[in-house]
């Protein structure tokens, strides 16, 4: 849950740090953005090896256990 008190977005310290540089982001970085790009890019990419592997017989809902963990924030059950 948020509690930041800013009246608009999400100042940096709520935010955190960056995963690219490891500190905290400047005022007025896209983070909504990174973050979107973040949820987004594991669907593509499972789309992407779905599409390639086309005839091979395996079921399209194969990668769906990885999506649910990212989505929840899970570490991957190995």
């Amino acid at each position: 849950m948020l509690t930041c008190t800013t009246g608009t977005g999400v100042c940096a310290t709520c935010y955190g740090r960056s995963m690219a540089t490891g500190k905290l982001v400047d005022i007025g970085e896209a983070v909504g953005i990174v973050a979107a790009q973040s949820i987004g890019e594991p669907g593509t990419q499972l789309t992407m090896r779905t599409f390639h592997q086309g005839g091979v017989g395996e079921d399209i809902t194969g990668g769906l256990p990885r999506v649910q963990e990212l989505f929840e924030a899970r570490v991957p059950a190995r």
